[in-house]
């Protein structure tokens, strides 16, 4: 897995390259809690679409950061997920918690 963060306007987005599971998440985590302690940011947008699958601590990544940036009164957008990871989103809810969007064109500037 890799990743990049880049700053984008109100703003950061993470883009997710490969797995997103334990080892991964445990690298990513710090790195986010940094970035939402530091400067808080008003949107964090994860881009999954070079995301080839998600387990327990991704999703528990996601959900963490979409927790801390909702308590800063941010918002937290998904874009470019690929079906299979899609589907895991689905059944664990974030679908239904997260606005989920084809790309990072179609996110809200507000």
């Amino acid at each position: 897995m890799s990743y990049d963060i880049k700053n984008i306007k109100n703003g950061v987005m993470v883009r997710i390259r490969g797995e997103l599971d334990l080892m991964t998440a445990g690298r990513l985590r710090p790195v986010l809690e940094q970035i939402l302690r530091e400067r808080p940011p008003t949107r964090m947008v994860f881009d999954l679409e070079h995301t080839t699958f998600i387990d327990s601590s991704g999703l528990a990544l996601i959900l963490g950061r979409y927790r801390q940036i909702s308590e800063q009164g941010g918002r937290m957008f998904i874009v470019g997920v690929r079906p299979m990871v899609h589907r895991i989103l689905d059944l664990s809810g974030v679908v239904g918690l997260i606005p989920i969007l084809p790309t990072a064109n179609d996110v809200p500037e507000d």
